[in-house]
C-alpha cells in the first residue's frame, strides 16, 4: 500500500499537534466571535459558546485532510482519507447545528403564546 514508517509517523505527528493545538484554537476562535458580535450577552454568547466544542472538532479535520493530501502517496489511502474527512466535515457541520438548537428552543420556549409547545418541541 505503499505506506511507510515515516508516513505512518509523520501521521501520528499531525494528528498529535492537532489534540494539542484544539482547545487553543476553539478559545481563539469564540473569542473573535465574541468580539465581533453585537452584544456581549444574551442570545450570541449563549449560541457562540455552545459552539466551542464542534470548534475544537475542526482542527482534527484539518489534519486528517493535510495527511490526505501531503503526507500519503498511495491514490487509495488518499481517496479512503478523502471520503473520512468529508464525513468528519458533516459531522461536525451537523454537531454545530445540533448543539445551536438547544440555545434558540431556550429563547422560543419564552414566546409560548405566540407557538404552540408542539410548535417549539
Amino acid at each position: 500500500m505503499d505506506l511507510t514508517v515515516a508516513h505512518f509517523i509523520v501521521s501520528i505527528v499531525i494528528l498529535a499537534i492537532a489534540v494539542l493545538i484544539r482547545r487553543l484554537f476553539s478559545r481563539f476562535i469564540v473569542s473573535r466571535i465574541h468580539s465581533w458580535s453585537s452584544s456581549k450577552a444574551g442570545l450570541n454568547r449563549t449560541i457562540v459558546e455552545a459552539l466551542a466544542p464542534p470548534i475544537q472538532f475542526i482542527p482534527i479535520v484539518l489534519a486528517v485532510f493535510i495527511i490526505g493530501e501531503c503526507v500519503l502517496t498511495n491514490q487509495r489511502l488518499k481517496d479512503g482519507l478523502l471520503q473520512i474527512d468529508r464525513s468528519l466535515t458533516a459531522f461536525t457541520i451537523f454537531w454545530a447545528l445540533f448543539e445551536v438548537i438547544g440555545p434558540l428552543c431556550a429563547v422560543l420556549d419564552g414566546r409560548t403564546p405566540i407557538f404552540s409547545k408542539a410548535m417549539i418541541g
